[in-house]
């Protein structure tokens, strides 16, 4: 083939690559713009989302439209809204997680503004005042994500105790009679709460299920400690120090109330914890390859405190010197 055919061919190639490049980017701009002129139009979303809209007429926001809590009120969230619906039809038809519509608290106070402006006890018997929850950030569907219609595959998210010690973090706070109006029961909550099943009829069981770092809220330290034995929940930094309370006479044993220890201790460290009997005599024999494990709870230094103080009796020379060796001593 001469190199004039060569070079014609190739500008052939080249303008049919340019040429599809074209056609991509006009399709992709009419796809964008004819779905995003679509999406303020509801029906568009009950194509897809069926059971959710047939869930919504049943709910108190029956009346209200779809847009009119996910397309937002200022531009910027009206427009990306429109964006996140632009990405679901390929998202759902490649078979990928689709794009999710956030409700934006404007979007709820532009008719709850009362609610959120006063004290109000709900029919569950919760007194309960927005404006500190709004002014630390939260969401209105962090806590009423399924108001206006039943999510489908998606978390649920909702209320629980545990939540609200968040803010309220201390004994006098926690007051149930604060938040709590009249007598305290159950069986007006719509759902099962963790807080609920933690502290149940099997809360022996299932207490640790819970948020642990919030149980010196309402208990004493003793309380806790009087069944397991010791401080609970476990206080800062205990990860690092645990070692010390593990070998202890006065707490041998408590650990496995609630550690398994193959799953929990020996998964971690690798070897047999607390070191068994005669281990220091004979950990020289350690091989090279697994002191790693040891530097995950001691520090190289204190290899030194006995390495250079002495020589050890009985050890061979060139044991000693494969020790010293190790440590960048020789």
């Amino acid at each position: 083939m001469s190199s004039r055919e060569q070079r014609r061919k190739r500008r052939e190639l080249e303008d049919r690559a340019i040429f599809a490049v074209k056609v991509a980017l006009l399709g992709f701009v009419i796809y964008a713009f004819v779905s995003m002129s679509l999406a303020p139009v509801e029906s568009t979303c009950t194509a897809c989302h069926s059971a959710v809209a047939e869930s919504h007429t049943e709910q108190l926001h029956a009346a209200v439209s779809c847009n009119s809590c996910h397309s937002g009120t200022t531009i910027t969230e009206r427009l990306n809204f429109r964006v996140s619906y632009s990405r679901m039809i390929p998202a759902t038809a490649l078979g990928r997680q689709p794009e999710t519509t956030l409700v934006t608290n404007d979007n709820c106070t532009s008719c709850h503004a009362e609610q959120v402006l006063t004290t109000f006890v709900a029919d569950t018997g919760i007194r309960m005042s927005h404006r500190e929850k709004l002014a630390r950030g939260y969401l209105c569907s962090d806590c009423h994500s399924d108001t206006g219609h039943t999510l489908i595959g998606d978390t649920i998210r909702r209320v629980d105790m545990f939540d609200c010690f968040s803010c309220h973090s201390s004994l006098e706070s926690a007051r149930c009679e604060i938040c709590h109006a009249g007598e305290r029961t159950t069986d007006r909550r719509p759902y099962q709460s963790v807080w609920r099943l933690t502290h149940g009829e099997n809360w022996q069981a299932l207490h640790g299920m819970g948020g642990l770092q919030t149980c010196n809220v309402c208990h004493h330290p003793s309380y806790c400690t009087r069944c397991h034995g010791i401080e609970m929940p476990h206080p800062a930094g205990f990860h690092y120090r645990h070692g010390a309370a593990a070998v202890a006479v006065e707490t041998e044993g408590v650990c496995y109330t609630c550690h398994d220890y193959e799953r929990f201790c020996y998964a971690c460290h690798q070897m047999e914890m607390p070191h068994p009997d005669g281990f220091l005599q004979a950990h020289s024999g350690t091989p090279e390859e697994d002191e790693e494990k040891c530097y995950r709870c001691h520090n190289p230094s204190a290899c030194l405190r006995c390495h250079t103080a002495h020589t050890h009796p009985g050890i061979p020379t060139d044991t000693l010197r494969q020790l010293r060796g190790r440590l960048g001593l020789d």
